[in-house]
């Protein structure tokens, strides 16, 4: 590979071979004795004292014969992040028998053991349950509480989806159940209803009962109809989310907090509609005029709704309200509509969607895996786009972002592996990291209006369908923007450009050659890494800083030395060379599509390249100067390399603008002409040469 830098006065610096050896030696063993460290760590776990441990004063067995595990001691349970340590046998074991002595079952300790089906805990001992304690445990039926249990936590009982009664003691002086559904000693809190507890399929909640929780109804697999009396003044957040086969709710008229219209859940004035329940079989819903407020998780998972009209007072609609809808075609978003929460329709099948809605960014994560979403509209109050607001919408083909928008936000349109078309708007002044990381179908050709100064990270990483890329002016900073751009064969890097940070190219194996702009003062570690096919590269002498492995290009056969006539910290490592070509003629295309240089030994005849093109423009030729003063004619390949320079005429007939982005700034796929500036470069002038 011929790495060219600009001549200073400045003292040279020659990569060091053998330094590179010993690096990568002492890096090599210092792999192998972490590893025998590792496994030796590994294999003598079982024997370290306290492996078995799960508090101060418990430890827990467990036989494989009878799949069964063990708790013995005395004292509480250590509370877990995650799950208990018992979890690498989740898939075989059967049964839990938590022996006298326990006083507490630690946070999420038996999480995710959807094998186990059978339960036993202490009668005496036992004080308190954690949170998300037996979380998952699909196949327990049944669990009995003792008399001493005082505190039980959040989803402790959640998504058992096999649990047909909870049972207490009659002793108990802080809980009780009627007929196996768990509620406070006097009645005044449902705390559980079992996730499959069988009986006709209708429920009332008892008469008195004044709270209703969170974890009492949720992910219930039985009830058609929920009857809410009159004594109930409290529904927690999500009390009735993914109730599968919930068709109603009707609330007692002397309520004086809640009322039901239609069977769908409202507060009294019905201002807040706070759940619709997700089986009934309409298949279009228009939600009243008096409704100001949609509760978090409203329409969460509805099987049948095809189209849900939303009233033009709607002010805030919660988190998740429509996620999971499973037959949502449309939906439109009203203009008072300001306040939204998160992932408002993730994972739904909603296939376009208008948002009227006056707000200054779209919520993280709002579309979230639709895979079916063809068309979003989105406001034009919007400053930024939110954060993975359309996160593996693979269907989505084209977006118009609107004029008022600055910045695309972190992760907005990753993994749009259909993405082809985008209007960016001249307002443009941020695009932020992974904003269009893993859309594999956009334009060979893909210009950026001027605008952005910064690229975040991986802005564009894996977006292989780039071919030539042409940047705005505007850009001071790139930053591993363009990581596994495998297709990229060019691109145009702008005047002001000053830091190629690391990574930026990395795995950018169809770059052939590249000119550095004058200006660029840092090439940070790894900037070319895995560039195998890149061939020629020239550097300024206005880059100072030099990162760590910038062509690590193993590829490429034999070595070659890197004098650098600057001052630098730093040297490159695995810098290799295969092709020797000196001469040639260079194409610098002013802004057009980039042109393949004219290379050979002096004195053979030139290759006659392709006319580029630019959008707007028809090309007059090419010169010998950047003025376009004096015509160049192709003829003879020089000694040595030459530039030369195309001049554009510009047309009458510009290209279509969307009507609905009013910059002038779209990107179809007919445009082939990205302008790349000075990519042309196969060799350098002898002056240039390495010495």
């Amino acid at each position: 590979m011929n790495i060219y830098l600009a001549r200073s006065n400045s003292d040279s610096i020659r990569g060091s071979r053998t330094r590179e050896l010993a690096a990568i030696a002492i890096a090599f063993v210092m792999m192998a004795v972490g590893c025998l460290v590792l496994t030796n760590l590994s294999d003598s776990s079982s024997a370290l004292p306290g492996t078995n441990s799960c508090g101060d004063s418990l430890t827990w067995s467990y036989d494989s014969g009878s799949k069964t595990l063990t708790i013995t001691g005395t004292g509480a349970m250590t509370d877990y992040t995650d799950h208990g340590p018992w979890y690498d046998y989740a898939n075989e074991m059967k049964i839990i028998f938590v022996e006298e002595g326990c006083t507490h079952i630690g946070n999420n300790a038996f999480r995710g053991l959807g094998g186990v089906n059978s339960v036993t805990l202490p009668a005496t001992s036992l004080q308190s349950i954690g949170n998300g304690a037996f979380l998952a445990c699909y196949l327990v039926t049944e669990f009995n509480l003792g008399k001493n249990v005082s505190s039980i936590g959040s989803e402790a009982f959640a998504s058992c989806a096999d649990l047909r009664k909870i049972t207490v003691n009659a002793e108990n002086t802080h809980f009780c159940d009627v007929d196996g559904v768990l509620f406070d000693k006097d009645k005044k809190t449902i705390l559980k209803f079992p996730d499959r507890k069988f009986l006709t399929d209708q429920y009332t909640i008892p008469a008195g009962v004044l709270t209703v929780t969170s974890d009492s109804f949720q992910g219930n697999q039985c009830l058609h109809n929920v009857t809410i009396p009159s004594s109930v003044t409290t529904i927690q957040p999500n009390a009735f989310k993914n109730c599968t086969w919930l068709e109603n709710f009707t609330v007692d008229a002397g309520n004086s907090a809640y009322s039901s219209q239609d069977g769908v859940l409202f507060d009294k004035a019905k201002t807040e509609l706070i759940s619709y329940p997700m089986y009934n079989s309409r298949s279009s819903y228009t939600v009243p005029d008096t409704v100001t407020t949609l509760s978090a998780n409203a329409f969460y998972a509805d099987f049948y709704l095809e189209s849900i009209i939303l009233p033009a007072n709607l002010q805030h609609i919660g988190g998740h309200a429509f996620e999971l809808t499973q037959s949502l075609k449309s939906i439109t978003i009203p203009e008072k509509a300001t306040d939204l929460g998160e992932a408002l329709f993730a994972n739904s099948w909603v296939q376009s969607a208008t948002i009227d809605a006056k707000v200054e960014t779209l919520p993280t994560l709002m579309f979230e895996y639709c895979s079916y979403l063809t068309e979003v509209k989105m406001p034009a109050t919007l400053k930024s786009t939110g954060e993975s607001a359309f996160l593996s919408c693979s269907a989505l083909t084209s977006v118009s972002i609107p004029a008022s928008v600055t910045a695309i936000s972190d992760g907005t349109f990753e993994e749009c592996s259909a993405l082809s078309t985008v209007h960016f708007p001249a307002s443009l002044k941020t695009i932020e990291q992974n904003a269009f990381k893993g859309c594999t179908a956009l334009p060979q050709n893909f210009s950026i209006p001027d605008g952005p100064t910064s690229i975040g990270i991986s802005a564009f990483e894996g977006c292989t369908s780039l071919r030539f890329v042409t940047l705005p002016v505007t850009v001071k900073t790139l930053d591993g923007s363009f990581i596994g751009c495998s297709g990229m064969e060019g691109i145009s890097l702008p005047d002001g450009l000053t830091t190629i940070g690391s990574m930026t190219f990395k795995d950018c194996n169809s770059l052939c050659y590249m000119v550095i702009p004058e200006g660029v003062t840092q090439i940070l570690d790894k900037a070319f890494d895995g560039c195998n096919h890149m061939s020629a590269i020239y550097i300024p002498t206005t880059v100072t800083t030099f990162g760590e492995e910038l062509f690590d290009c193993g590829f490429f056969d034999g070595e070659t030395e890197l004098t650098m006539q600057q001052t630098v910290g730093k040297v490159f490592s695995h810098i290799y060379d295969k092709y020797q070509q000196t001469s040639g003629i260079l194409f610098d295309s002013m802004g057009g599509s980039p042109v393949w240089p004219s290379t050979g030994d002096a004195g053979a005849q030139a290759p006659k390249p392709l006319d580029p093109t630019k959008a707007g423009y028809k090309f007059a030729g090419w010169f010998a100067d950047k003025e376009c003063t004096t015509p160049y004619v192709i003829d003879k390949i020089p000694t040595g390399s030459t530039f030369v320079y195309a001049k554009w005429d510009k047309v009458s007939i510009r290209p279509p603008v969307n009507d609905d982005s009013p910059a002038p700034y779209g990107i179809p796929m007919a445009i082939l002409g990205a302008a790349i500036v000075g990519l042309a470069l196969y060799a350098i002038a002898a002056s240039l040469r390495r010495p």
